[in-house]
């Protein structure tokens, strides 16, 4: 991590630590940036997701949600696994993180991805799962979904082979936070990008008005990190 991503972690941690918030997912991934993908567009307007073929998969992949501002709506078949026209580097792959825009995760996609430990789905749609998906893949392999939706996985005719591995996620949704009252409060994130990673930060605030913490005399808006001197 560069001088600058370690200035802003810095200032978030020690902003962040004076309000009140649910909780705080700080994730750094190396994967965040198309330099690992190919994207093919589909008939109905969006973008499937590929890993590029013979460059190294890192261990944590996010699939982007957009693409050439279109969504990306499908996990391609053997995504991330190799198949006959493709070699896939997919052995240090340990988390996939999915967004809620995603639809559908096609036949074999992670197959024989031998260290994943972890997928996490957002959204309240249940994507269709193809054959195969998790073949190959660690028995300690759980699956992450929102809390209101396990039940609703374990019961999916596609998902239920997998039902012993879902489970609630440890985070809000990035797209809702319910505080006390039921209300959606603040969420805010932060996107940097570097030259080595792209650092995605996603606060999740309990009962406050706006975005911005008090420390001490100052007050910083965590919206805004242009006064950190790069």
């Amino acid at each position: 991590m560069n001088d600058f991503s370690s200035k802003l972690m810095r200032l978030i941690e020690d902003n962040i630590s004076k309000g009140k918030y649910v909780q705080k997912n700080i994730e750094v991934s190396a994967a965040t940036g198309d330099q690992y993908f190919v994207f093919q567009l589909r008939s109905d307007g969006g973008y499937s997701i590929f890993a590029k073929a013979d460059v190294e998969m890192p261990k944590e992949i996010e699939i982007p949600s957009q693409f050439s501002n279109k969504p990306v709506v499908s996990i391609g078949k053997n995504a991330f696994s190799n198949s006959e026209n493709r070699v896939i580097k997919n052995q240090k792959i340990e988390s996939v993180t999915i967004p809620e825009s995603i639809m559908n995760i096609s036949d074999e996609a992670m197959k024989d991805c031998i260290r994943l430990l972890k997928v996490i789905i957002f959204g309240n749609r249940v994507p269709t799962l193809g054959k195969n998906v998790f073949l190959n893949t660690p028995k300690e392999l759980a699956i992450y979904v929102p809390v209101g939706m396990v039940d609703v996985y374990k019961n999916d005719p596609s998902w239920s082979a997998y039902r012993d591995k879902i489970q609630a996620i440890d985070v809000p949704s990035p797209e809702e936070t319910p505080n006390q009252e039921g209300l959606v409060n603040t969420v805010v994130t932060t996107v940097v990008d570097s030259k080595d990673v792209s650092i995605s930060y996603n606060f999740y605030f309990l009962n406050i008005t706006n975005s911005t913490v008090v420390n001490d005399d100052e007050n910083y808006d965590v919206k805004n990190f242009d006064d950190i001197d790069q």
